[in-house]
């Protein structure tokens, strides 16, 4: 065993301490002062250092970098357990490196507007509002890097609390998503139908559809003649929560009247037909007869017309009577509305009905032909025959009664 050689003087190990000598003191700085002022020093600096500068330091270097070694099993087991608790921090939403995402959305439904013009921050403040997103500024980095993310459409939508970042962005491209009141406004249908319709799918009352009706007549196109019959447009259409019933009604003229404008209404029709006129007559095939039948109606009617005949079409006096039926009495026929063509010559004053681009179609552009009648003998199917002479007419009329008569 080797034996350790005597500390030299001055080894940090074990300092000479020099005696205090009387007399010596006094104010200022002695010689025990200034020593244990260098003790201090030299203690303050790291122990490795320290051990570095006396003669066993390489020999404590060594030591240590051995234990290293020895012990590199623990200390990367250490790392590695370190390195798991980060990232399951980090997805527990733990961290400075932490998602601020929600792992999965609950049951729990919510509606988030988006309003016009509303930026990717705007939406993901209203969405945080709602808990939908766990972060505006993470579904906004989320939302950023999709290049649909300028394409978000304003409106309300059905979202789910907390929901991950991209599937909030993503539900807004999904239509089921829209939150909606869909409403089928039908070709022909009378205006007072279709309030009633759009009161019983939007819950709003009909009188305040009555009072917005009242309230666009005078906005509404000259041929119209301030009468909304014929200028509700026939469609299917989507309204927002917050819809009234002035900004439904006003959709729906407003629709009309650019289909009008399209399909060129304006400028009249044969035989010198005013645009208003046009549009009766539009609502009447859209009544009588199917799509495949309008162009023919149409024909039907213009000859009638041009001979000085009454049209005796059983629409026009359903609607004097404000009834939807296949048969009158006499007294019926004989009723002294303007609207009952049994009664009076030539088109009624105005629309019976909301005619759909189609008819409008055929009361422009009637195909070539001689009818001057027609029967819809099987109402079942829809068939339709057409003739020339009251003889022929007669007969179809027959057919009808057969019909009728099976049922």
């Amino acid at each position: 065993m080797s034996q350790t050689p005597p500390h030299p003087p001055g080894d940090p190990r074990e300092p000479n301490f020099p005696s205090a000598t009387p007399g010596q003191g006094g104010e200022g700085e002695g010689p025990l002062d200034a020593t244990l002022s260098e003790r201090e020093s030299q203690e303050s600096q790291p122990a490795m250092a320290r051990e570095a500068d006396g003669p066993n330091g390489a020999a404590a270097s060594g030591a240590l970098r051995a234990w290293v070694v020895a012990h590199r099993r623990v200390l990367f087991a250490v790392a590695l357990v370190l390195s798991v608790l980060t990232v399951v921090g980090t997805a527990l939403g733990y961290g400075p490196l932490a998602v601020k995402d929600y792992r999965s959305a609950s049951a729990e439904q919510v509606t988030v507007r988006v309003m016009r013009g509303d930026s990717l921050s705007a939406i993901g403040r209203a969405l945080h509002k709602a808990h939908v997103v766990k972060d505006v500024a993470f579904f906004v980095r989320t939302a950023s890097a999709d290049p649909r993310a300028t394409r978000i459409q304003p409106g309300y939508y059905a979202m789910y609390a907390h929901m991950r970042s991209r599937d909030a962005f993503v539900r807004f491209f999904d239509p089921s998503a829209r939150v909606r009141t869909k409403v089928l406004v039908p070709a022909g249908a009378r205006a007072a139908t279709i309030l009633e319709r759009l009161s019983d799918r939007t819950g709003i009352p009909v009188i305040d559809f009555e009072a917005a009706v009242a309230a666009a007549r005078t906005s509404l196109p000259s041929y119209a003649a301030g009468d909304i019959e014929g200028m509700l447009w026939p469609a299917t259409y989507e309204f927002d929560p917050d819809a009234t019933a002035r900004s439904i009604i006003s959709e729906l003229v407003t629709t009309a009247e650019r289909q009008h404008r399209a399909l060129g209404l304006r400028a009249g029709g044969p035989q010198g037909l005013r645009p208003r006129q046009v549009l009766a007559l539009a609502s009447i095939v859209q009544a009588e007869a199917y799509q495949r039948d309008f162009a023919k109606v149409s024909r039907v009617i213009y000859n009638r017309l041009a001979r000085g005949q009454r049209l005796q079409m059983d629409s026009t006096l359903n609607y004097a009577l404000g009834t939807s039926k296949l048969v009158f009495t006499n007294a019926e026929r004989r009723n002294p509305s303007p609207y009952n063509t049994y009664a009076v010559r030539g088109l009624p004053p105005g629309p019976i009905g909301a005619p759909d681009a189609a008819a409008i179609t055929a009361a422009l552009r009637p195909v070539q032909g001689p009818w001057l009648f027609f029967v819809t003998t099987d109402p079942t199917t829809g068939l339709t025959e057409f003739a020339t002479t009251e003889a022929e007419f007669a007969k179809l009329r027959r057919k009808f009664q057969q019909w009728l008569a099976s049922q």
